[in-house]
Order: C-alpha cells, then sequence, then structure tokens
C-alpha cells in the first residue's frame, strides 16, 4: 500500500508533463499556421460624402488566407472618423486620410472629402433651373438631406381628377379597359438603381400599384401589352416620372393589376395621370 502511495506523484508529475508537450505541440502549430499579409488594398481611393453622412470602405488582403489583422486610421477626427469595420462618417467639412493597416504593417489609404449639404432651397433652385446635371442628382442621393424618411409616405391623387379613367388605344390594338385604383407610395432612395447598364442616381423612388377591369382583350394580348403611364404634379413643371420600371402585370379574368416604380428628382405630395395608354412589352 505504501508502494503505491509512493508512486503516486511521479505518476501525476508524469502526466504533467505530457499535458505540456500537448499544449507546446498545439501553440507550434498555431504559431506555423500564421500567414502574413503582402499588400492590402481598398475598394476606392478617393470618396466625396456630405456632413452626416457614411460610406463603407472594404479592405482586401493578399493572399487572401492571410491571418493578420486590420487597424483603422483617421487623419483628422474632427471632419471624419473610421471604425473597426471601415465605416467612415462624415463630420465636418474639410479633407481627410483614412488608413488601413495590416498587423504585417502593409498599407492603403482613402482620400476623404466631406462637403456641406445642399439647403432645401439650393435643390429646389436647381431643379425650377432645370439645370440637374448626372452629378447634380448623384448629389442629391448622397446626400441624404434631401429625402428622409419623413418624406415617406401616400402620394394623394388630385381633387381634380376622378377613377376610373379610360385608357387610351392609340396603336389600335382593340383593348378597351379603365382603371378602377390607384395607390402611389413615396420612398427616399437610398441607392442607385440600373437602366441600360448605366447607374441612376434620383432621391425619390414612387411605386404604383393600379388595377383596370378589361372589357375587350384577347389571351395573345393579355402576355404582350401593358398600360404605359406618364404622371405629372401640379407643384412641378415636368414630369415626374424620369425614369420607370415595370415590376409586374397580372392579368385575373378581367382585371389586371400592374405595379411600376418612377425615380424621380422630384418630392411630390400629389400626383395626377398625365396619360394612360396601351402599348406592347
Amino acid at each position: 500500500m505504501k508502494r503505491h502511495l509512493q508512486h503516486t506523484p511521479k505518476i501525476m508529475v508524469s502526466a504533467l508533463l505530457v499535458l505540456v508537450m500537448i499544449f507546446s505541440c498545439f501553440s507550434c502549430a498555431e504559431a506555423k499556421t500564421k500567414i502574413k499579409s503582402k499588400s492590402v488594398t481598398l475598394n476606392a481611393s478617393k470618396a466625396t460624402l456630405f456632413v452626416g453622412n457614411i460610406i463603407t470602405l472594404s479592405a482586401t488582403m493578399k493572399p487572401a488566407n492571410s491571418t493578420d489583422t486590420l487597424r483603422w486610421y483617421s487623419s483628422d477626427e474632427t471632419v471624419a472618423t473610421v471604425n473597426k469595420y471601415g465605416v467612415v462618417t462624415g463630420l465636418s467639412e474639410g479633407e481627410a486620410i483614412i488608413t488601413v493597416k495590416t498587423s504585417s504593417k502593409k498599407t492603403a489609404v482613402c482620400e476623404i472629402t466631406v462637403e456641406k449639404a445642399l439647403s432645401s432651397a439650393d435643390i429646389q433652385q436647381m431643379i425650377a433651373n432645370n439645370t440637374m446635371s448626372k452629378e447634380d442628382v448623384l448629389q442629391l442621393i448622397l446626400q441624404q438631406g434631401s429625402a428622409t424618411q419623413t418624406d415617406a409616405g401616400p402620394v394623394t391623387l388630385m381633387k381634380s381628377q376622378n377613377l376610373p379613367m379610360l385608357i387610351s388605344d392609340p396603336s389600335k390594338t382593340g383593348i378597351i379597359g379603365s382603371i378602377t385604383s390607384m395607390t402611389v407610395t413615396k420612398r427616399p432612395m437610398t441607392s442607385s438603381y440600373l437602366v441600360n447598364s448605366e447607374y441612376h442616381f434620383l432621391p425619390y423612388r414612387y411605386e404604383v400599384i393600379m388595377t383596370s377591369t378589361v372589357n375587350i382583350i384577347t389571351d395573345a394580348q393579355k402576355s404582350t401589352h401593358y398600360i404605359e403611364l406618364n404622371l405629372g404634379a401640379p407643384n412641378v413643371t415636368a414630369k415626374i416620372d424620369q425614369s420607370r420600371e415595370l415590376l409586374s402585370s397580372v392579368y385575373t379574368g378581367n382585371t389586371f393589376t400592374e405595379i411600376v416604380v418612377f425615380y424621380s428628382a422630384y418630392n411630390i405630395d400629389e400626383f395626377f395621370v398625365e396619360s394612360a395608354k396601351w402599348v406592347s412589352k
């Protein structure tokens, strides 16, 4: 019995030594798996944003399986700050350099310019003068101040116009129908949209759901024709539908439901149907 007890400490010491060796092996293996970065790049070398807006910079390290960590820095935190995820916030007018640095001391930079937001008066003047270039519209969508969430909501039909309305047939399709209901919802845009391989930037999106009763139409025409809407607003001189996108057109018996969105620079609360006609897709 005594002999057994005398050997017990030796057994425990041996077990501890084995554990230490195993831990050391794991540590060595973990150290061997560290892969240093050879370079790092950002998704943008220059960017412009307005006071109060944010952009997200993303960093790509090479090799792709690098185990390095990233640190972000701003050369002037009174102008723009950056968090550990690369999210840059514009604080005041000026310029700042955003730098990302890997734990292997590789760096990449992005030049940030922060501009003062356009005032509502500036925007209305641009629209009234019809001087909005693509860059101007880009500013509107970047600013986000011209299209706030408080602008979202229903847009009403002018009191002087009543539904239902007959749909014109300039192409002489023979289709006969009339609009029975229409709802328009305004939503501020938060991103660009793509049309014909080009990106467009307009601050307002108008979603239109329209239903019609179609008395005369053939089955062939149901798959090839829809209603092309043109919307206007009493407080602007131009059409609000500067760009359109047909999302859905469905026939159920004699009922036709169409969903279309318009993208526009105009912020309107009241609309009228300028025209509605049958066209082929």
